[in-house]
């Protein structure tokens, strides 16, 4: 019997049993395997019922997760974002350059830290629109703002790379990227620009997205915006560029250094090639149109705005004007268009005449070289003799001391210059004025004594090169020029030193200094108005003495020292310059009458009730001796000096325009006798050197004593120009005078200015007969000292007799 634990060995009828498992040969197996193999196809179906069902609902599941995921993304950044604004808000809220007009229409000057010009959507051309569009969103006006197939390329290129390789922005998305996001690449910041992209959309018209894009984005060369790209890269406004023009820019929007015609012409053709295709593709332009832009010359702006950085010191009065006028946060704000009443061709050559004048009297006095060398053994000494000189809180800002040159330093092309608080740093550059075409090293060494002056304020030591102050060379004298329309009031030109990078004090506003001779003509005409004399009138070259207070008396003395004890009349008291007549005749007409006189005609700076003022010791500003100069051209009416006409935002609004306030304040009469008192100056006397211009003129020459203030004051009838020169420390000039150094420099500005023009001459009023010319000697051809005497006038009948005195 066979234990039931003990399993049974496999025999014949267990194969047998098998493999009648194997194969069914009978019919009851037949259909149990039919039942089987339909059962276990069945089960297969249901499997992959299952599995689709389950797929769609994870699927539904996901899509909804995604929805409320996309819309608590949208909710969790829209709390956290910044408000979308509006254009105006744009504009509002955006710096912008303001530009500084000449007179003529050319560009002077520029304000703002950043260059952008910001241009209303109407006057963005449209084939600027479609070459952008072409070149960065062809869709743009198709889509919701989101490239989602791009974004997704993007996203496995990004993958696929392990990094931020590429990017996938609409113009839209770049709106937002540019003005509400950083530049970092996280997924942080894109999940940020894609709500900011669905809120422009939402908000924004397609057309303000497109306006904004265009006056935002970076177009190389530190220029913003499309307005400034097409000022700077063609030289004219967005208004005019061509297809070709407008594909050039579009197509360096990408990249616009490497593409930047002024880096590589060839490179940013083939962009160009690139746009205009694209262009073509998207229906924008035809292929004849796109073909002849291909073919077309890239001319470029080489020479960026040709007047932009004249009047440098013109300028700064104007930024100053417009904020009285306009407020600081309104030009700080920028987009302003400032007319002044600056001339492009007047300001170029009235800052040549100077520089020029100025680097004559380099050469005529020899100022340029230094003032002595001493050897290295006595350089303790002499630095600490230039320290004792100091004041306690060091130097100011341009103030002159003496400096002694410790090193030449050629590799860094500076010198060393120690002027008491150790080693400053003289750039080579700075030496063009008396250095010329020479090298630095050549013209200056170790051991030189020169006069510097120090950029900024400096009252602690010297410990190294990298505190070492900027210093400017001081051996030559600075000059101003200040040229004013007399019908106007305009200034037409400015010059307030040898140069304003350098030397930024404006000496033509800023300076105050003694008037010299200039101030003769307001005693004269003082005593003309109180009828006390009139420029025939004759009056002694002798010295007098007069009384100053208990026991103190002033002998005043002509400029020659000489006395001949002759009759002259005033007019030629005055051609010649004689200061005993001057100081007589200021004593005849009083200091009330005197100063009055003054006032009127435009002296506002402070008078002394002394007679010493008869000699010009009132000082004054340049500008301020011009203007009063001028009402005697204008013929006896006075206005303020006008710079800024008009000023203008970035829509042709007017913030401000220049309402003209002259008035009468001297008769005509009276302003033309003076006119020919000072006729005479240039005719016959000190003046001489302005007979060069080839046109009526009348003047006046003006030296202080040892030279410290030279000046001259003249005018035409269609212009009126001072120019002064002297050291700003007052330094004496051996041998200056006015009619040297500053009248040479007043006939090469009046030349230019004149140029062109026709001959003007000094017309009478209406019944005011001409003074009779002087007698001239019959043996040596000059002016006679003492001349006819007369009473009244001279009718007007005697206009003939003017030829030798005012005719050319």
């Amino acid at each position: 019997m066979r234990n039931p634990r003990q399993p049974e060995k496999p025999g014949r009828s267990s194969q047998r049993d098998f493999a009648s498992r194997g194969k069914p040969d009978s019919k009851k197996g037949k259909k149990e395997h039919a039942r089987s193999a339909k059962q276990g196809s069945g089960g297969r179906s249901g499997v992959l019922r299952w599995l689709v069902k389950w797929g769609i609902i994870a699927s539904l599941m996901a899509a909804v997760c995604a929805v409320l995921g996309y819309w608590g993304l949208v909710f969790y950044f829209e709390k956290r974002l910044p408000e979308v604004f509006r254009p105006d808000d744009y504009v509002a809220r955006t710096a912008q350059l303001s530009r500084i007009y000449g007179s003529n229409g050319v560009v002077l000057g520029i304000y703002g830290h950043k260059k952008r010009s910001i241009i209303p959507s109407k006057d963005i051309p449209k084939r600027v629109k479609q070459a952008v569009l072409a070149a960065e969103d062809a869709d743009f006006y198709k889509h919701g703002g989101l490239d989602y197939w791009g974004m997704a390329r993007a996203m496995y290129k990004n993958i696929r790379d392990q990094r931020f390789s590429q990017g996938a922005s609409t113009i839209t998305q770049q709106v937002a990227k540019t003005f509400y996001l950083s530049a970092e690449k996280t997924i942080d910041r894109k999940l940020k620009e894609v709500v900011l992209t669905r809120e422009l959309e939402r908000k924004l018209s397609k057309d303000e997205i497109l306006y904004l894009y265009l006056n935002q984005i970076y177009w190389g060369h530190g220029r913003w915006g499309v307005g400034e790209a097409a000022r700077f890269y063609f030289g004219k406004p967005l208004s005019a560029v061509t297809l070709a023009d407008a594909a050039l820019l579009a197509g360096m929007i990408a990249a616009p250094e490497r593409y930047s015609p002024f880096r590589d012409e060839r490179k940013a053709a083939k962009r160009r090639s690139f746009v205009l295709d694209q262009m073509v593709s998207n229906g924008f332009v035809s292929s004849e149109d796109a073909e002849k832009a291909r073919k077309s010359p890239i001319r470029l702006n080489f020479k960026g705005e040709p007047h932009l950085g004249l009047g440098a010191y013109a300028m700064d009065m104007v930024r100053y004007q417009v904020a009285q006028h306009v407020g600081s946060e309104r030009l700080e704000k920028g987009g302003l268009k400032v007319v002044t009443t600056l001339h492009s061709h007047l300001q170029r050559e009235a800052e040549k005449s100077v520089q020029k004048g100025l680097r004559r009297i380099d050469r005529d006095y020899n100022l340029g070289p230094a003032q002595k060398r001493i050897s290295k053994k006595h350089f303790a000494r002499r630095i600490k003799q230039m320290k004792a000189r100091l004041r306690d809180n060091g130097v100011r800002s341009g103030e002159i001391v003496l400096g002694l040159v410790t090193m030449v330093d050629s590799k860094s092309q500076v010198l060393r210059v120690d002027f008491g608080l150790g080693a400053g740093r003289l750039p080579f550059s700075s030496l063009k004025r008396y250095v010329g075409n020479g090298k630095a090293e050549q013209f200056y060494h170790v051991g030189d004594v020169i006069r510097v002056s120090p950029r900024e304020s400096w009252s602690k030591q010297v410990t190294g090169n990298g505190d070492a102050p900027l210093l400017n060379i001081d051996q030559g004298p600075q000059g101003a020029l200040v040229a004013i329309d007399p019908k106007t009031r305009h200034i037409k030109a400015l010059v307030g030193g040898y140069s304003h990078s350098t030397h930024p004090f404006n000496r033509a506003k800023q300076a105050s200094r003694q008037a010299g001779s200039t101030f003769k003509p307001f005693v004269y005409g003082a005593v003309i108005e109180a009828g006390i004399a009139d420029p025939m009138t004759e009056m002694q070259n002798l010295p007098e003495s007069y009384r100053m207070g208990p026991g103190k008396y002033w002998k005043p003395r002509n400029f020659s020292n000489t006395y001949d004890g002759r009759h002259y009349t005033l007019r030629m008291a005055l051609a010649k310059s004689i200061n005993v007549i001057a100081v007589k005749a200021l004593e005849n007409v009083g200091m009330r009458r005197f100063i009055d006189f003054s006032k009127r005609v435009g002296i506002h700076s402070n008078i002394k009730k002394n007679l010493s003022v008869a000699l010009g010791s009132t000082a004054v500003s340049p500008l301020e001796l011009t203007n009063a100069y001028t009402t005697f051209a204008s013929g006896g009416l006075y206005g303020k000096p006008i710079l800024v006409t008009r000023i203008e935002d970035q829509d042709g609004r007017v913030l401000y325009k220049y309402k003209s306030q002259i008035k009468r304040v001297i008769t005509p009469k009276l302003a033309f006798r003076v006119t020919e008192m000072m006729r005479a100056v240039v005719q016959y006397g000190t003046g001489k050197a302005a007979r060069a211009i080839g046109h009526p003129a009348a003047g006046k020459t003006g030296t202080t004593d040892n030279g410290i203030d030279t000046w001259f004051a003249g005018y035409t009838p269609s212009l009126v120009t001072t120019v002064w020169v002297g050291f700003d420390d007052r330094r004496p000039l051996r041998k200056a005078t006015g009619g040297k150094l500053a009248a040479p420099i007043w006939s090469r500005f009046m030349t230019a200015a004149m140029e062109g023009r026709r001959v003007q001459r000094f017309r009478p009023p209406d019944g005011v007969g001409a003074l009779p010319p002087p007698r001239l000697s019959a043996k040596t051809g000059k002016v006679e000292s003492k001349t006819p005497k007369r009473s009244g006038t001279v009718e007007s009948g005697t206009d003939g007799q003017l030829e030798s005195l005012y005719g050319q």
